[in-house]
């Protein structure tokens, strides 16, 4: 009894199933590529939009008080919940840090931008002077934040920048 051609025929070959399964491991591959890129879309979306809400609160207090606060100042949940108590603790958090804002200093002081950490190098009028700590004839430095600029790194350009820079208002 031989079989037909018909009947030998059921089941996927070895090559069918190959390309079957390539298909669908670069249709994976552009899935995941996609989301990967869109979450980094919105990490930078977050990190501009945290780097406004911070200038606010910043340029309210100064109209408040005539000067910037410190970074030392911003570090300090108790002296934020006094004087910025809008101002929420994780948007002074880069989205991929880990860093505790209630209980460590997560925003550095440097005067240029830091992956995964958003700086606030805040300055006398000269712009250069550090306006932390006391001054040499003993008075309080904070209440001489004349300027400041937010910094943060973005995850490859944003409108053409791998940094977004907010500064005082002038």
């Amino acid at each position: 009894m031989t079989l037909s051609l018909k009947e030998r025929e059921h089941g996927f070959t070895i090559v069918e199933l190959l390309i079957v399964i390539v298909v669908l491991i670069g249709l994976g591959y552009l899935v995941l590529s996609n989301a990967s890129a869109i979450r980094q879309k919105q990490r930078n979306q977050t990190r501009q939009n945290d780097l406004k809400a911070m200038q606010l609160q910043i340029e309210t207090y100064y109209s408040k008080y005539g000067y910037y606060p410190s970074l030392d100042n911003l570090n300090n949940a108790k002296w934020r919940m006094t004087h910025m108590k809008y101002l929420d603790s994780s948007t002074l958090v880069d989205p991929l840090s880990k860093c505790q804002p209630d209980t460590s200093s997560c925003l550095g002081g440097q005067n240029k931008a830091v992956p995964h950490q958003y700086e606030y190098y805040a300055t006398q009028s000269d712009g250069t002077t550090s306006c932390n700590g006391k001054l040499p004839d003993g008075s309080d430095a904070d209440q001489d934040c004349a300027k400041y600029k937010l910094i943060t790194a973005y995850e490859g350009k944003v409108n053409g920048s791998k940094i977004g820079i907010l500064e005082n208002r002038d």
